[in-house]
């Protein structure tokens, strides 16, 4: 197995895969755009185990005069669902209290 996300199997930790997926910048415009300086990292990714807590859907919007998201729970309760295109949507956090990130 590979440490890194870009040998052929993977084996990486949770909070190195979040930081890929939550590393991204939001620049509200003109033009709106977001950045994820980790895409290229997170493009040759097939397959991934993380294990943890499953928490319920949540949707997240940001308040740009706020500076700071908004966070209610998805629909349906919560629950996750396949997209119509066979997709499950997920969102991968950690928590920053856990002994992972302490030195």
């Amino acid at each position: 197995m590979s440490d890194n996300l870009t040998g052929g199997s993977m084996a990486t930790t949770a909070v190195r895969f979040a930081s890929l997926l939550n590393g991204y910048l939001i620049t509200v415009g003109p033009p709106k755009t977001i950045t994820i300086p980790g895409a290229a990292e997170l493009a040759k990714i097939q397959q991934i185990t993380v294990r943890g807590t499953l928490l319920k859907k949540q949707f997240i919007t940001w308040n740009p005069k706020l500076l700071k998201r908004q966070i209610s729970i998805g629909k349906r309760g919560g629950r996750y669902v396949l997209q119509d295109d066979g997709s499950l949507e997920f969102c991968l956090g950690v928590n920053p209290t856990s002994t992972l990130f302490r030195a």
